[in-house]
């Protein structure tokens, strides 16, 4: 069952969102990732926990709607997608991505 469980919190987290804006919100240790559009807080909390080996502070978490943007082909659609600000205490130290691509 652990196994399971293990497998669910590595495919909550999708992938790591760098912008610059993320890039200085990282110095004050708030880690921003896109994740799975049904993960609750509380899994992103335990998968942050799971790969990271530190708990975090707190979560905060944002959906974004699919926009139609246009170039000059046409339209295209911008999948919806879910973003989360996960934040950690000063004392830990983690690096996003080493652990995302040992994993």
């Amino acid at each position: 069952m652990t196994s399971i469980k293990n497998e669910q919190l590595l495919c909550t987290l999708i992938e790591p969102h760098v912008t610059e804006k993320t890039m200085k919100a990282s110095e004050s240790n708030i880690h921003v990732f896109k994740v799975r559009i049904d993960a609750t807080k509380l899994q992103i909390r335990d998968a942050c926990n799971f790969l990271y080996g530190a708990a975090p502070l707190s979560v905060k978490t944002m959906v974004y709607k699919p926009v139609a943007k246009r170039n000059m082909r046409g339209t295209k659609t911008v999948q919806r997608y879910k973003k989360a600000l996960v934040r950690f205490s000063d004392a830990v130290s983690i690096d996003i991505n080493q652990k995302i691509s040992e994993v």
